[in-house]
């Protein structure tokens, strides 16, 4: 070292006056403009944090005609968050069921009431052990459902959101729809969980179910929405069928 000129660059995080780096560059063997850039770069990364990517979709594509893809997703260890918005139907094209509608309901292409139980895309997830699964409601608890979305960002891994989200071709006013939700929290049509997979690597028990005891009446909730009303009367012409099968 000939002349023992050297340049520090120092470089702080303003907001919480947290040292970051110390960048020790030789100042006669590089160019100005090579420091310059090299400075940039280290800003750049240490004052952005990573990036935080989420896929938003429905349950039509969600539970069915993109599921392959989502399913590769998933099973893969990349750290990929996924949020879907369930309406538990089509709803952009006109209000057809899919494979996220329940058993029973009647939709355009179902107008008997659907064969098929619902897919359950949670517990499905679940099997993979290392995908974080989360079943939410906004309109009934806001704080489950940021600290959800907190813990999948968090991750380390892939995570999918489950949001249950009333639209109008459920045949009920969408100024009803805070209303619509608790009853399908309190009755527990829909469950509030979180599947953590970090927490078993700790030895607790990664499934944490965040919905209250049941309060609420399951027929009452299903039989003041127009989509799932059938429900009922589906499932109580097959109980009395089977009955009458077993009496015979």
């Amino acid at each position: 070292m000939e002349t023992g000129r050297f340049c520090i660059c120092i470089i702080f995080l303003v907001e919480r006056f947290r040292l970051l780096q110390l960048y020790i560059i030789w100042w006669p063997t590089m160019p100005m403009h090579f420091i310059l850039a090299s400075i940039a770069c280290a800003l750049r990364e240490d004052m952005f944090g990573r990036s935080s990517f989420w896929i938003v979709g429905g349950d039509g594509w969600a539970y069915d005609i993109g599921y392959g893809g989502l399913d590769h997703v998933i099973a893969s260890e990349e750290h990929v968050n996924i949020l879907v918005l369930d309406t538990e139907m089509y709803s952009n094209t006109g209000g057809q069921a899919s494979k996220a509608t329940p058993k029973g309901a009647m939709a355009k292409f179902a107008e008997g009431g659907k064969l098929t139980q619902k897919k359950d895309l949670g517990q499905m997830a679940m099997t993979y052990k290392n995908v974080y699964v989360a079943s939410i409601c906004v309109h009934v608890n806001p704080q489950q459902a940021v600290r959800a979305m907190i813990e999948a960002d968090a991750y380390p891994g892939p995570s999918i959101i489950l949001a249950y989200s009333p639209c109008i071709s459920q045949g009920f006013p969408m100024a009803e729809s805070i209303q619509h939700c608790q009853m399908a929290v309190d009755s527990g049509y829909w469950p509030l969980y979180r599947y953590n997979p970090d927490a078993a690597a700790s030895g607790n028990n990664p499934f944490q179910l965040d919905s209250r005891k049941i309060k609420g009446d399951l027929f009452k909730f299903l039989a003041k929405d127009g989509f799932k009303k059938s429900c009922i009367i589906y499932e109580s012409a097959n109980f009395y069928t089977s009955t009458s099968t077993i009496l015979d």
